[in-house]
């Protein structure tokens, strides 16, 4: 794995549109996901024991799981999993009705839910005391804030990072149809797009609005992080051949940039809306705006770049119960890997997770370049002892600010999860520590 920078700084104070298709257009394709490819090592087995049987609804939460390590933990249901900057990993656990959450020592915890279906209609309360109905989404925040798409009480819940649950939106509508998946928070918090059945809705100050309609069987959906447009997967069960990404358009309209409307066609290498995608299911977006996709039945992840065209990045097998080929490195296109993956995501730090199969593991890629760290920092330290740190690092890349009194004991405070801005440059403003005779700072990338 490929080794990555850290800059410290010691403080010591007293008081603290696709392109035409012909050779040039296709090297710059390939070179574009063989820059990808080499972001990535291994495929893992992170989580999950792929025992749930028949019926696969099943709730096979068990006391003695708590604290377990993941992977002797089975899971009911898995259906999204996703990671802040602290490398915390979080699992949508749909048929335990709860939000799971493994730490970076590889141990489970329940982080929201009681195991038990319910209504928790308690305004604000700990996570673990309030009970879930069938949670189908997941938005996780760098800082460790989880939004949970609260499926059959038709409500997404916020988690703050100190474990207080409370509900952000309740979707009152009549013709709510509780197979919603689809979740996504702005930075602010203040605009959420959530999939419903066959609409994508938007809620902006609780206020919800249907943005596009006359979808067959809505999946996940992501945001373009330059364009800030919508993209929805549409899995289409019903008719696999309209199983298709859509981008919906500032105007109303929406456009298929992914998926061929046939039963055939297409593939590695092709444009993306020439290919079959068999029940597309996840999206996650990289930051230059290419994303990855899984196609339930097809059993496959698929990354499609910035030009439109579609890369087999790991091949799998739609149906059974398949966890093979951890530690192998992608593109992986001769083993049946994963089966049945329904959402995909990519952590902070790069790694992507894969939700995987009724019967329910959590596979990982784990990426084998951190983001760098920056390239320099000031300091300013005002009268009232306000520290104010200032970097120079990649636009939108997630920081952690960090701080300790004794570098040599290993442990290191995370002050704040923050981003550097469009300009790449990060800030932080935060006290000191008056009884601290010494004070060590560090900008840190996503663990």
């Amino acid at each position: 794995m490929t080794p990555f920078r850290r800059f410290v700084l010691i403080i010591v104070c007293g008081l603290g549109g696709s392109l035409p298709w012909d050779g040039r257009a296709q090297a710059a394709e390939a070179e574009e996901f063989a820059r990808v490819v080499a972001g990535f090592d291994q495929l893992e087995w992170l989580a999950g024991l792929g025992e749930n049987e028949e019926p696969l609804d099943n709730n096979d939460w068990l006391p003695s799981y708590e604290g377990a390590p993941a992977q002797t933990v089975e899971l009911s249901n898995p259906h999204f999993a996703a990671a802040d900057a602290l490398g915390r990993v979080y699992v949508a656990d749909k048929a335990s009705h709860s939000v799971l959450r493994i730490d970076p020592d590889g141990r489970v915890f329940t982080h929201a839910g009681t195991h038990e279906a319910g209504t928790g209609m308690v305004p604000s309360a700990p996570a673990t005391t309030q009970a879930l109905d069938s949670p189908n989404g997941l938005f996780v925040k760098p800082d460790g804030t989880v939004f949970i798409y609260d499926t059959n009480n038709h409500r997404v819940r916020r988690v703050a990072p100190d474990g207080t649950m409370t509900t952000v939106l309740n979707d009152a509508s009549p013709s709510y149809s509780k197979v919603g998946r689809g979740l996504w928070v702005s930075p602010d918090e203040r605009t959420i797009y959530f999939a419903d059945g066959r609409v994508v809705k938007k809620a902006v100050a609780g206020v919800i609005t249907v943005v596009a309609s006359g979808f067959s069987e809505l999946g996940n959906l992501d945001v373009h992080p330059l364009s800030g447009l919508v993209y929805v997967t549409d899995r289409a069960t019903d008719d696999v051949a309209r199983s298709a990404v859509w981008r919906l358009e500032a105007d109303g309209r929406r456009t298929r940039v992914a998926g061929n409307g046939q039963l055939a066609g297409g593939g590695d290498g092709f444009p993306a809306t020439d290919t079959f995608l068999d029940q597309v299911r996840g999206i996650a977006f990289t930051p230059d705006g290419g994303y990855f996709l899984c196609t339930h039945k097809g059993g496959d992840i698929w990354y499609v770049d910035t030009a439109g065209i579609i890369h087999l990045f790991i091949q799998g097998r739609g149906t059974g119960n398949r966890n093979e080929a951890n530690g192998q490195r992608p593109p992986i296109v001769s083993t049946d890997a994963l089966s049945e993956p329904r959402s995909v995501a990519l952590a902070p730090n790069g790694d992507l997770l894969i939700a995987t199969n009724d019967t329910g593991y959590i596979r990982r890629v784990r990426s084998a370049v951190r983001p760098p760290a920056p390239d320099w920092l000031l300091v300013d330290i005002p009268r009232h002892g306000a520290h104010r740190l200032r970097w120079a690092g990649d636009r939108r890349r997630i920081y952690l600010v960090e701080r300790t009194g004794d570098p040599s004991a290993g442990r290191w405070d995370v002050l704040a999860v923050t981003a550097a801005s469009e300009t790449g440059v990060g800030e932080w403003s935060g006290p000191g520590q008056p009884e601290a005779t010494h004070l060590f700072y560090r900008i840190a990338p996503p663990r």
